[in-house]
C-alpha cells in the first residue's frame, strides 16, 4: 500500500472524528442542555460512533461498575442515536 494512501485515510479518519466530536458537543449542549460530560461518557459515545465497540459492551461496562441512578448511563445510549443518521433501536 502506498504511503500517500495511508496518510489520506488517516486524514479522512481525523476529519471524520473532528466532525463527530463537534456534533456530539453541540448535541450535548443544545438537545440535552448539559455543559460537560461526566467520567468516561464521551469516550463511550465516541467509541460507539466510530464502531470501535458495540453498544452491548457499553451497557456491560456501566453495569459492571455499578454507576448509580443519575450517573449518566442513558446519555451514552441516547446521544449517539441523536447524531447518527437513520433509525436506532
Amino acid at each position: 500500500c502506498c504511503p500517500t494512501r495511508i496518510l489520506s485515510r488517516q486524514k479522512f479518519k481525523n476529519k471524520k472524528r473532528m466532525q463527530a466530536d463537534e456534533k456530539v458537543n453541540a448535541t450535548l449542549k443544545n438537545t440535552f442542555k448539559l455543559q460537560k460530560f461526566r467520567g468516561c461518557q464521551k469516550e463511550a459515545i465516541m467509541a460507539i460512533l466510530e464502531d470501535r465497540i458495540a453498544l452491548s459492551y457499553v451497557i456491560f461496562f456501566f453495569k459492571s461498575f455499578l454507576v448509580p441512578t443519575g450517573g449518566g448511563k442513558s446519555l451514552c445510549f441516547q446521544l449517539p442515536a441523536c447524531v447518527q443518521d437513520g433509525v436506532t433501536i
